[in-house]
Formats: structure tokens, C-alpha cells, sequence
């Protein structure tokens, strides 16, 4: 719901090209595998997978090369340039005014792809943005300036109809009008985090307007266990029929189920409103979103 923000967290990791501070794609790939390892269990199933990323607190300090809990391979440790990388995605990136710009990733953001990075997509968006074709330069993202080109692309995506205008969505639904929106857990370009807090702004907009609950008219979703990939996703849980019963019935969403496969185990997880997450019971087939609660984080 931001473009402008997602710029700004690809070139936080883009711009490190090239440099002692970067990370590698089988870097971030064990720095997932440690998080797991540290905090499957907080959803209340040890899956592999983390469908609480939000409670997982792991400091990654601790993967730098030579601590107890870091990998002892040296091609997989951090170096000290390499930790307070990993540390800025899982943190907010704010802006000298104190504002956010990017919310944090989560540790599910190094699933899938691995990095969360793309400096080409970055380099596009800035390039529409500006009409100077060497943000598409990696020597160009490398001088990325968060207080003064965030601004500088920001206008220049909404001129030209690029980036989502929240007060424009935010009268669609208080029009009454319904929004479902939905966010992959996994995704390592567009942070969950961001999403919602963006969703947030769009309902304060709303409420503004004379909306009082905004639950009325949207609302989001995770989905757990999925990389980036609306496509990939989108046969794989009904949300057709969710905003058909909710338009045409009243009948609004409050959890749907994503089936999807671990090797060749058929899976199902019950998908939740944000900000709950799927817990599962400690009884029951682990495959069945039955066995599972929506539960607050």
C-alpha cells in the first residue's frame, strides 16, 4: 500500500552491494533457519516454520561468526559489518523527523527468495518516478539518500499515478464499498509490518470520514507458510467467495484456510485477520486448520 516505502527498504538493501555489510542469498537462508530454531515452538506447533514472526525476538548479534549460537560455518556466521545489516531490516526505517518511511521485516521475510532486496524493482519504481534512468545503477542505488530521495521519488510516483493513494482507498471504503486485502507472511519484498501499518493509516482516514468501524468495510489478512506470490496463492484460498458473501450477503470474512504442500505432505492452516496468527492447539491433525485457533499475538 506504500510503494514509496518499499523503494526505500530495497534500496536499504541494495545499496550495500558490493560491500563488507552485505549479506549473501545462503546467509540470510541460516539466519532463518537460527531464528526458527530459537522460536518455532512460540506458535505452539515445531513445524519449521514461524507463524508468530512478530514474537520472535532473536538478537542477531548472535549469529555473528564466533558466538555460541552463531553457524559454524564461516561462509554461513555474520561478520561484524554484516550483523547491524541484518539488525536495520528487522527494525524500522525512519526518517530524520522521526516518522517511519519502512516498517521492520520479519524473519519469515528470508524465506522463498532469501534476501529481501531488489534493487531492480527499486531502480524502476525510482526510475518512473524521476525519469533518470541511473537509479537502474547499482553505483546509483549505492548513494541512496533516505531524508531527501524518498521524498524526491514519493512525489514523483503519486504524479504520476504509481504509488496507492491512501485517502482515495480510504473514501472507497467509506463509501461503503468492501477491501479485502491480504499479505503473504513469507513475502521478502513487501513487509507485513508495513502493510498493516499502512492499512492503519487507510482506516484512521476512513474513521475521519465518518466511518466508525472500519471492520465493516476491510480487512486483512496473513497468510502463513507463503513466500511472495499472489499468484501463487490466490487458487490455493478462496477469497472469491469471502468477498462475495461479504458484498452480496453480508457475510464478512473471519477465517479463511490456505492449502498448500511441504514437499509432497498436503498442509492446511487456517488464514487470520491481522493481527492474529494461527496457534495450534497441542491436539489434532497438525495438517488440519481445524487443530488450529486464530490467536492474538
Amino acid at each position: 500500500m506504500d510503494m514509496t516505502g518499499l523503494v526505500a527498504g530495497l534500496f536499504n538493501v541494495s545499496s550495500k552491494a558490493g560491500t563488507p555489510a552485505a549479506l549473501s542469498s545462503a546467509q540470510y537462508a541460516a539466519a532463518y533457519v537460527s531464528a526458527v530454531t530459537a522460536c518455532d515452538a512460540k506458535d505452539g506447533l515445531v513445524d519449521g516454520y514461524l507463524a508468530n514472526p512478530g514474537s520472535c525476538n532473536l538478537d542477531p548479534a548472535a549469529l555473528q561468526c564466533g558466538q555460541p549460537g552463531a553457524n559454524p560455518d564461516p561462509t554461513l556466521c555474520l561478520s561484524a559489518a554484516q550483523v547491524p545489516t541484518l539488525r536495520s531490516l528487522l527494525s524500522d526505517l525512519v526518517l530524520s523527523t522521526g516518522s517511519i518511511a519502512y516498517s521492520k521485516y520479519a524473519w519469515t521475510s528470508f524465506i522463498g527468495l532469501g534476501a529481501p532486496g531488489g534493487g531492480g524493482l527499486a531502480g524502476g519504481f525510482s526510475l518512473l518516478a524521476t525519469n533518470d534512468p541511473s537509479w537502474l545503477t547499482p553505483a546509483k542505488q549505492a548513494t541512496f539518500n533516505l531524508n531527501s530521495d524518498y521524498y524526491l521519488i514519493g512525489d514523483g510516483l503519486l504524479l504520476r499515478g504509481v504509488d496507492h493513494d491512501k485517502a482515495a482507498i480510504a473514501k472507497f471504503v467509506a463509501s461503503g464499498k468492501k477491501l479485502l486485502e491480504w499479505n503473504d507472511a513469507g513475502d521478502p519484498l513487501i513487509s507485513t509490518s508495513d502493510h498493516a501499518r499502512n492499512h492503519a493509516l487507510m482506516t484512521d482516514i476512513a474513521k475521519s470520514m465518518g466511518l466508525g468501524d472500519p471492520r465493516a468495510n476491510t480487512r486483512l489478512f496473513m497468510v502463513p507458510a507463503s513466500s511472495h506470490g499472489a499468484g501463487g496463492n490466490f487458487p490455493s484460498i478462496d477469497w472469491l467467495s469471502a468477498i462475495i458473501d461479504w458484498v452480496e450477503s453480508d457475510k464478512p470474512p473471519v477465517q479463511l484456510t490456505y492449502a498448500f504442500t511441504v514437499g509432497s505432505t498436503a498442509r492446511t492452516l487456517p488464514v487470520c485477520e491481522y493481527p492474529a496468527y494461527p496457534k495450534y492447539g497441542g491436539n489434532g491433525d497438525v495438517n488440519s486448520p481445524s487443530s488450529f485457533t486464530c490467536a492474538a499475538p
